[in-house]
Order: structure tokens, then C-alpha cells, then sequence
């Protein structure tokens, strides 16, 4: 977040709409209401935990599904009752990097949550947590390739819809003057990506695995070989004790 300022406002809009429809049943309806009235299944925004960045994924996924119909109450509630709070929300939440970063970490963190899952189970063995690690960045490098390359099974594929919805909520003397005028192109380049590189290389130095553990590794039925042939030319269990 040091490094990344852009996530600081992520978890601060996050937190605010929680909020905002946790601890008012009027707005809450509301918000129910405008997404009956798109034809849409109502869900309810998450919670994002600032100490558990994981419960992120979820919070991003639920806001970027409904992103037009909160921007929608927005709307009405500032209309109704020009709060400033409301508008502050608002305003934030047209903010191009914000709304590009809550996309990403949609992609980011699938990844990140099924490692995590992984080192919270019963039957976690560190031994193979290399394997683990090694299958995570491996999914994090695809994603930077889906991404340049635009794949649209990617959330970020949409930004650019977003950032349409963006310019038509955004008044005309404001875009004049060039504000907010980012492309999801220049958000990769300048942010995204970086992010991403950094992200890999904090994992990578976090869980590395002495060769001890490593060895641990031997003793695994799930790492047994299939035959004697093949224990003996892959030289499975040999261990160097100094």
C-alpha cells in the first residue's frame, strides 16, 4: 500500500459503501430495489478486512458486478439529500485508477485465495509448499500475459466499459479540463503490471524452503514413485547430511 496509494483508496471506498448499506436499512432497500429494477439478483456488498487483503476478492467481485446500480442510489441519495459524504463516496468511486485496481485484484487474487487456502488446510505439508508457490506466480505471469493481450475472460477486460460509465457521469467542464482521462492501457503499463511483478517477488521471498524441509519431502506418500526403476534414476529420497 506504500508503494501502491491507489490501494489505499480501493480499501477506503470499499469500507465506506459497506458501511453505507450496513447501517441503513432505507439505503440497503434502495440499493435492493434499483438492482430488482435492472432485472438483477440482489446481492449485498462485503466487508473488506484491510488485514486480510483476501476478503478483498470477494468485496471487489460483488462491487464490480453491481458497479452501474451503486453508482445509481449514489445518485438518488445525493439527489435527495445533498450529502456531502455521499458525494465524497462518489466521487471516488469515478475515479479511473480506483475502479481499474478493484478490476484487477478480481484477477489477482483468485490466485492468491487458492494459495492461501491451500496453507490454511489441515493436511498442509511445506514440504511441497515450493510446488505450491511455484504454480501460484506461474498463474500470476499468465494473467500479466492475459491481460496484454486483452483476454476477455479476464475482469479487467471490462475497464473499458467502466470507464465509459465513468465519462457519462462525469460533467462536461470537468472533461474539458482532462480529469480522469486514463486509459486501461496506461493503468496496466504505469500500475498494473508492476503491481503484479512485485507482487510475485514478494511471494517468491516470503516462502522460500530450506533444502532441510525440502527433504522432509522424501518421507510423503504423495511423493512416492510409481516404481523401483524410477526411484533409482531420479535418485528420489537421497539426502546430503553435512
Amino acid at each position: 500500500m506504500k508503494d501502491y496509494p491507489v490501494l489505499v483508496e480501493v480499501d477506503s471506498i470499499l469500507l465506506a459503501l459497506w458501511k453505507l448499506f450496513e447501517y441503513s436499512p432505507k439505503k440497503f432497500a434502495m440499493f435492493q430495489d434499483v438492482q430488482e429494477a435492472y432485472g438483477l439478483k440482489p446481492l449485498t456488498l462485503l466487508r473488506a478486512a484491510t488485514t486480510r487483503w483476501l476478503s478483498h476478492l470477494t468485496a471487489c467481485t460483488r462491487l464490480s458486478d453491481r458497479f452501474v446500480q451503486v453508482l445509481d442510489v449514489l445518485d438518488d441519495i445525493y439527489n435527495e439529500r445533498k450529502d456531502h459524504e455521499i458525494y465524497g463516496i462518489r466521487a471516488g468511486l469515478l475515479q479511473k485508477p480506483v475502479i481499474a485496481m478493484i478490476l484487477l485484484l478480481c484477477d489477482v487474487l483468485r490466485p492468491m485465495h487458492i494459495l492461501s487456502q491451500y496453507l490454511q488446510g489441515t493436511g498442509v505439508n511445506f514440504s511441497r509448499l515450493p510446488f505450491q508457490v511455484k504454480q501460484t506466480t506461474d498463474q500470476l505471469h499468465s494473467l500479466i500475459d492475459s491481460l496484454q493481450n486483452n483476454d476477455v475472460t479476464t475482469k479487467f477486460s471490462k475497464a473499458e466499459t467502466f470507464f465509459n460509465e465513468i465519462l457519462d457521469r462525469t460533467n462536461l467542464a470537468m472533461r474539458r479540463r482532462g480529469f480522469n482521462d486514463t486509459t486501461p492501457q496506461q493503468f496496466l503499463e504505469g500500475t498494473g503490471i508492476p503491481f503484479i511483478y512485485k507482487l510475485i517477488g514478494e511471494i517468491e521471498d516470503a516462502f522460500v524452503c530450506s533444502p532441510v524441509l525440502k527433504a522432509f519431502g522424501s518421507l510423503d506418500h504423495r511423493n512416492f514413485q510409481d516404481s523401483i526403476q524410477e526411484a533409482v534414476t531420479t535418485d528420489y529420497g537421497m539426502v546430503i547430511i553435512f
